[in-house]
């Protein structure tokens, strides 16, 4: 199988972390690009032109880097861990890594999230120390993981930001690790297109159950038969 996938920043913690501080240079342009606008037009126009033209081409630029395609072996490494299949460092690098690029793409259309920050590094830390699942099944192993993410400060709100409903917050991330997790447990696909089409069906397959989840906390067993229904429909 063949994924015609460009090159990114070299795997690794390393970096993890520039992508988190790419990201948060993202979010403080955006911050600034809104406290900026009610006095942008007494603002002298070269000047204006000088600091809109540079906030944007910053916010151009990292959100280039971490939408990035993922090349193929980051896939496997990753779907690997989601599995059970691997408890390797690289492998759980590579998971936080995926999380972090559909946190890229998925959030897109979450206005609540345009001001959370996904921590890829601490992500990455967090895989790390799960305990062995070889004896789970692998959507034992992926409830434990969302869970594992969703209770900790892998996902945080930067100094700053406008404030949300808590639960309206928690229930988007819930969507979009959810759906990362659907995606990462389907076979994969042979093309960037195509890795794309499925990440946005595994969204959608998950928002389709997004009543039952609203509704209350989910027990680790309801939570790993809705990852075992979604994923089986994938």
């Amino acid at each position: 199988m063949t994924h015609p996938f460009p090159p990114s920043l070299s795997p690794g913690l390393g970096a993890s972390v520039l992508r988190d501080a790419l990201r948060g240079v993202t979010h403080m342009a955006g911050l600034a690009q809104d406290a900026l606008r009610p006095i942008s037009p007494h603002l002298p126009l070269p000047l204006r032109d000088a600091v809109e033209g540079g906030l944007r081409t910053l916010e151009t630029l990292t959100r280039e880097e971490n939408a990035a395609p993922l090349d193929a072996a980051t896939l496997e490494r990753a779907q690997a861990f989601v599995i059970g299949r691997s408890d390797r460092t690289a492998d759980a690098e590579a998971c936080a890594r995926c999380l972090g690029f559909a946190w890229q793409h998925l959030g897109r259309d979450h206005e609540g999230l345009h001001h959370m920050l996904f921590s890829e590094a601490v992500t990455a830390g967090l895989l790390c120390k799960l305990a062995e699942c070889h004896d789970s099944t692998e959507t034992q192993r992926a409830a434990a993981i969302l869970e594992t993410i969703i209770g900790s400060g892998a996902i945080l709100m930067l100094p700053g930001s406008p404030v949300g409903t808590e639960n309206g917050i928690e229930l988007a991330c819930e969507d979009i690790v959810s759906s990362a997790l659907v995606w990462l447990l389907a076979e994969r696909a042979a093309s960037t297109t195509q890795e794309l089409a499925l990440l946005d069906m595994a969204q959608a397959l998950t928002r389709s159950t997004a009543d039952a989840t609203a509704s209350g906390k989910l027990s680790r067993a309801a939570r790993t038969a809705q990852l075992r229904n979604l994923a089986t429909h994938l």
